[in-house]
């Protein structure tokens, strides 16, 4: 009987070492699993493509600087001088948009006259409906071409700061612009346009002034 239980006591032990053993043996293929699992992907990082839906408003403002070219029309008294435009624009397809923009451009005398009569500077103010036709609009820096056509009111200041009126005209539009996302909703843009300022001369004849100016602006997007 003695015997009997020295081995019933072995049988026990052995058992207490094999569950033991294998509890060693899961545990270290656990650890082994954890080490070689692959980290959860990290979040998409980097610009993704905005696509400007059909039926969204934007608006948009630039700073610009032009000048007059040849001495047609008012390019013979005047040169250059800075811009302000205010840019509204409906996107009615992916790649197409037409808009509205409120432009006043001012044009500085050739000639610094000490006379007090002399005109010191002409101020051209610009109504248009336009026409844009974009390309790439899935990148980060969409294109454009655009032409536009409206209404033309000048304004010429003198030495004595005095203010006649040349009288009202058209304006012919042509133009290219890219802008660059820099937000989800916001744009910088830069452009380029050619203005034809078509007026009456002192002698009532129709006068073409060529213009040309570049600009440097934000754009805003009303969704996201």
């Amino acid at each position: 009987m003695f015997f009997d239980r020295i081995e019933g006591v072995g049988a026990s032990k052995r058992r207490w070492w094999m569950w033991g053993a294998l509890a060693m043996t899961l545990a270290a293929s656990t650890a082994r699993a954890q080490d070689t699992s692959q980290p959860p992907p990290a979040p998409p990082t980097g610009f993704r493509p905005r696509v400007v839906r059909e039926g969204t408003l934007s608006l948009g403002m630039q700073g610009e600087y032009g000048t007059l070219v040849g001495t047609s029309g008012f390019g013979d008294e005047f040169n250059h001088g800075p811009a302000l435009a205010v840019r509204v624009r409906y996107r009615f397809a992916e790649d197409q948009a037409v808009g509205i923009s409120f432009e006043t451009q001012r044009y500085d005398a050739k000639v610094d006259s000490v006379s007090e009569f002399a005109p010191k500077y002409l101020n051209a103010i610009t109504t248009s409906i336009e026409y844009y036709n974009y390309f790439q609009t899935r990148k980060r820096t969409p294109q454009y071409l655009m032409i536009g056509a409206g209404l033309l009111q000048t304004r010429r200041k003198l030495n004595d700061s005095e203010i006649d009126f040349p009288g009202d005209g058209g304006v012919i539009i042509l133009g290219a612009g890219a802008e660059y996302w820099w937000k989800r909703s916001l744009t910088f843009e830069l452009s380029a346009r050619y203005n034809g300022l078509i007026h009456s001369d002192e002698n009532g004849a129709t006068t073409l002034t060529h213009g040309v100016e570049a600009g440097l602006g934000l754009h805003f997007y009303t969704s996201k």
